[in-house]
């Protein structure tokens, strides 16, 4: 994602950060009104027969961006309904299940996969159902290809607003927001993103609030205003760990440490990392892992240990070519190339 914010860094994106500062300056109020909100979720159900509470619980995980947690619980789901021969509610935790799965192979898998599931007629003919598998494929399609993922979004409000679901409303707003900031639009896109934050954080979706906190501050980060792009990457992390079940802040950990790396404080961004390394590795993130290691690597060069640096570089790269990650593809090999050609210029011998 982080390739997006690299196309243009001229006064545009100035509207982001004025946009966060009024985040910052209403976050304690929103939060205050906000708790009394909060959902006691997710019911712990996992060793129910019942399909339904399965997915119940399952859709808990799904709102918090828990996937790791989420996954097992669409599976079962899946199976029990299945053996129901109730196709409609399998074919929801299919999907889910499939959504689940993001990052833990490649984009374009899971993509192909929502994708068959969207021309089945159970799921064609159901417009609930067709909402939850464009919002499934909007959420991977926007790691890669943003026009793409812009079709699946509007898909998502147009079938939010038939079905009146404020929820889903907010939330195909904001990610169309976030498309509009990447494909170059930082006015609207920011606008966007900002008043999705202001709409999720009042309704109490805690999911999208701490999402959200993440992109934003990616944007604050990428016009070198660390300070505040910090504060709101902390409030994201502190937020996800005060919400029970709530998914690990990946992009928050990844960001704050570019941001510490840019203020000189690379040691402390290395610790971040590898936190972050060992979470992605426990839930299986294979994205997570390569982006991590690209990031290590060229902290660890900064900090001068070259050799680690260039091993957690080609094993980043590896890693996302053999899974077709290719945001994070380029960066290990344009940086390793780089440094191989300082390198060469050092130990080559020298004409006498």
């Amino acid at each position: 994602m982080q390739a997006g914010f690299n196309a243009r860094r001229h006064w545009p994106m100035l509207v982001l950060a004025v946009c966060a500062v009024a985040i910052w300056a209403t976050a304690t109020r929103l939060r205050r009104v906000n708790r009394s909100q909060l959902q006691v979720r997710p019911v712990v159900a996992r060793n129910s027969p019942n399909p339904s509470s399965l997915l119940a619980e399952a859709d808990g995980f799904y709102s918090l961006f828990n996937w790791p947690a989420a996954h097992p619980l669409y599976q079962r789901a899946e199976m029990n309904f299945e053996q129901l021969g109730d196709r409609r509610n399998a074919a929801y935790a299919r999907i889910g299940r499939l959504r689940a799965e993001f990052g833990t192979r490649s984009y374009e898998d899971v993509a192909r996969d929502l994708e068959r599931e969207l021309r089945t007629p159970v799921v064609d003919n159901d417009p609930r159902l067709k909402l939850w598998a464009f919002a499934g494929r909007g959420y991977t399609d926007i790691e890669i290809n943003a026009p793409t993922a812009r079709q699946d979004w509007e898909q998502v409000l147009t079938l939010a607003r038939q079905l009146s679901d404020k929820k889903w409303i907010s939330r195909a707003q904001g990610e169309l927001g976030i498309i509009t900031f990447l494909e170059g639009d930082w006015k609207r896109g920011a606008w966007l993103v900002g008043k999705a934050y202001f709409e999720t954080s009042s309704a109490g979706d805690i999911g999208s609030e701490i999402r959200y906190l993440q992109f934003i501050g990616a944007g604050l980060n990428e016009v070198n205003r660390q300070t505040e792009a910090l504060y709101l990457f902390d409030r994201a992390i502190e937020l996800a760990r005060d919400t029970p079940g709530a998914g690990f802040p990946y992009m928050a950990y990844e960001v704050k440490a570019q941001a510490l790396t840019t203020l000189g404080r690379g040691a402390q961004a290395r610790a971040l990392l590898e936190e972050t390394l060992a979470k992605g590795r426990a839930a299986h993130r294979l994205d997570t892992e390569a982006q991590v290691q690209t990031q290590l690597g060229e902290v660890e060069l900064k900090l001068g240990d070259h050799r680690k640096g260039v091993r957690d570089l080609e094993a980043g790269g590896m890693l996302a070519q053999r899974y077709g990650f290719h945001r994070i593809t380029a960066r290990p090999c344009s940086i390793c190339t780089g440094l191989i050609g300082r390198l060469a210029t050092l130990v080559a011998p020298r004409s006498v």
